[in-house]
């Protein structure tokens, strides 16, 4: 996958431009590309500093005066000033990812099986902390190891392996539950936090293999099922590449009518079926025992609605379980999922375990507490 950030490509669409007369379809005839990718590109190039024209005021379009940096010489005296200018963050984000997204080409339709699995039924597949990049060493943590092509086979085989094996559905939900990716760019940090990281590679190798992941296991999934529903939840390791992959993503899947990516950049997600309600949130900003309380107030519609309702949670990489059935508590039972991933340096010095697994769900749609299918890459060991 080429750099979202690319810098040169548009550099060369401005000079296009300058050279097609500033116009926008000429340059885009010249390009190969639809006009609006030629205006996103333009859009993108202003916010970087790259305008295709001169600035009324002295301001880039799309920007905003930002911090004064002064130069004095040895008297104290004045000498130069610059004024910073500042894009909007999401907007400039937006727009650098949206000039290579629309590049990707779609897929093809895929043809459906002859046969579903009955309707009233759905399953889900789980995906929490997958931590593609994250690197452990077995000599330094006493654990397994895990690195890229660790992290692509078991958790596209253990994806796959619940689609195969769960009970026969109409259609499935593949939910990406936040901290997919290790680190959100070249830097070895948790964005927030700043937290030093074991890394395994550049960050374009793990966005790579992270998207294929995604990817590989949606195609995998049209095989048996109707519809598959994508869900891509940010988390404390991967807000950014949570948005560029949802993005990316849709695009690939933009002519495939049975694959939904649901587009919603909130952290908190639910959705309906029948009596059933489905619910996930990455577990970084709220506490397990406040996720019902948010869910009935954000989705009041939908919790009047089902008579089960269910919350995926993550982040803390071992299993919980909260069960608060009956009038008298929140009537929402929360689940913390493990991780595939195996301990880093800093998570084997705290002497932290885990299950190692991915959980898959089928629910029914009258609201009856759903059937967990798990898979692990020692249990089937063991089992061979």
């Amino acid at each position: 996958m080429p750099s979202i950030l690319d810098q040169a490509e548009l550099r060369r669409t401005v000079e296009l431009f300058h050279q097609n007369d500033q116009n926008v379809r000429k340059t885009a005839k010249a390009m190969g590309l639809h006009p609006s990718n030629v205006s996103r590109r333009l859009t993108a190039a202003t916010r970087m500093g790259n305008a295709p024209g001169h600035f009324d005021n002295g301001v880039a379009p799309g920007n905003v005066m930002g911090k004064v940096t002064i130069a004095r010489n040895k008297y104290g005296e004045i000498e130069r000033t610059w004024e910073r200018q500042h894009p909007d963050e999401w907007q400039h984000i937006e727009d650098l990812i949206m000039s290579r997204v629309d590049g990707v080409k779609p897929i093809d339709p895929i043809k459906a099986p002859k046969q579903f699995g009955p309707a009233q039924l759905l399953n889900q597949v789980t995906i929490a902390d997958g931590h593609v990049g994250a690197y452990a060493w077995a000599p330094e943590t006493g654990g397994p190891n895990w690195d890229l092509d660790i992290a692509h086979d078991q958790l596209l085989g253990g994806a796959t392996w619940l689609m195969d094996n769960m009970p026969d559905a109409e259609n499935l939900v593949l939910n990406i539950l936040g901290d997919f990716l290790d680190t959100d760019g070249y830097s070895p940090l948790t964005p927030a936090s700043k937290h030093l990281l074991d890394v395994c590679g550049r960050f374009p190798q793990i966005a790579d293999v992270g998207e294929s992941v995604i990817e590989q296991a949606v195609l995998h999934a049209l095989k048996r099922y109707r519809h598959v529903t994508l869900v891509i939840k940010p988390g404390n390791h991967d807000p950014l590449s949570a948005y560029w992959m949802r993005k990316l993503l849709t695009r690939i899947f933009k002519n495939e009518p049975r694959v939904t990516v649901d587009p919603s950049i909130r952290p908190y997600w639910a959705m309906l079926f029948g009596k059933t309600m489905i619910c996930s949130h990455h577990g970084d900003k709220a506490k397990m025992e406040a996720l019902p309380g948010i869910f009935a107030a954000d989705f009041a519609e939908m919790w009047g609605q089902a008579r089960y309702r269910i919350c995926h949670t993550g982040h803390l990489h071992h299993k919980n379980t909260i069960l608060t059935q009956g009038k008298e508590l929140r009537g929402m039972m929360v689940y913390q999922h493990p991780t595939l991933a195996k301990n880093n340096a800093w998570a084997a010095d705290r002497a932290f375990n885990s299950a190692y697994e991915l959980l898959g769900n089928t629910y029914h749609c009258g609201g009856a507490m759903p059937q967990t299918l798990h898979y692990s890459r020692e249990l089937m060991e063991l089992a061979a």
